[in-house]
């Protein structure tokens, strides 16, 4: 999981309040509380194509990732972060939090897997009671739809126990990660986090390991050429080969297209753990740890 700012993507005209108010009042008055599957995922005919504008929007904002395992994803789930039918998790309520069925707010870009049971689906832990019932009305009859949004006066008095990639500002103080690219967690909304999105799937922790092998190959090439008894490499082309791997470690923390763009700010972040502690020899993790800490502090 990473941050995704909230104010990258204008909510789509096709949810915007003044054009689903209809549809919002129906399905507040109805008996079965069932959400219009067209509405919330934006379905609108352009000439005789049907265009789902509210899956784009979220594409966008989520850059063709799932907003909970960031692995790669263009066809994704218009997911409500806050279910809109049964809610399951430790609280169980039939009818969900309905009222919120298009609110651009509680909808997250998921992959497939992510969205299914036994993970994320309906599944919704909280820290505190949770709020059943929709905000007030105002004093002109309509509903207050200011206090639908995730971050409202309304919706704050409930703590979720898992993490909403748009409201989280600092995922990576409740994950941490070990060289087999395994998650674990560093809170207790980390721990929920990763047992509700699945974040420990086998899958996952593979493709994490592969861009850490990646790297970590690169390196060992860089110090056998370094230490090898035949015509090493000197300090200095050593040096610059460790620099490159930084860089790449860098552009791949940076780069919110990437997938696991959290697993590797926290390789950067562990550079002993993961990229020194390895070689068993000290005069190996003495010149890689003297490198690193110039490179860093030149480059920062």
């Amino acid at each position: 999981m990473r941050y995704v700012d909230p104010a990258l993507e204008p909510v789509p005209a096709e949810i915007n309040f003044s054009n689903i108010k209809g549809a919002l009042n129906e399905l507040l008055n109805s008996l079965d509380r069932k959400a219009k599957d067209d509405v919330y995922r934006g379905e609108v005919r352009v000439g005789t194509n049907i265009e789902k504008r509210v899956v784009i929007a979220l594409k966008r904002k989520y850059l063709n990732k799932c907003g909970y395992c960031e692995s790669f994803e263009h066809e994704p789930c218009v997911e409500h972060h806050r279910p809109i039918g049964l809610v399951t998790g430790g609280t169980v309520r039939n009818k969900g939090y309905y009222w919120l069925a298009y609110e651009w707010t509680n909808m997250v870009a998921s992959c497939d897997t992510c969205n299914e049971r036994p993970y994320k689906g309906t599944n919704y832990p909280v820290r505190t009671l949770p709020i059943n019932s929709i905000p007030p009305i105002l004093a002109n009859g309509d509903y207050d739809y200011a206090q639908f949004r995730y971050s409202s006066a309304y919706n704050v008095r409930e703590l979720p126990a898992i993490l909403h990639p748009e409201y989280c500002l600092h995922p990576e103080q409740h994950f941490t990660f070990n060289l087999k690219g395994e998650i674990g967690h560093a809170s207790v909304e980390g721990e929920h986090s990763i047992r509700v999105y699945g974040l420990d799937r086998i899958t996952l922790n593979t493709k994490r390991y592969q861009i850490y092998k990646g790297l970590f190959n690169d390196l060992e090439i860089l110090v056998r050429k370094r230490f090898r008894e035949h015509n090493p490499w000197d300090e200095d082309r050593f040096k610059e080969g460790l620099e490159d791997l930084l860089f790449k470690l860098i552009n791949r923390r940076t780069d919110d297209s990437m997938e696991f763009t959290l697993f590797t700010k926290y390789m950067l972040n562990h550079l002993e753990e993961f990229f020194i502690h390895p070689f068993p020899v000290p005069e190996i993790q003495k010149e890689i740890r003297d490198a690193f800490t110039e490179i860093i502090r030149i480059i920062t």
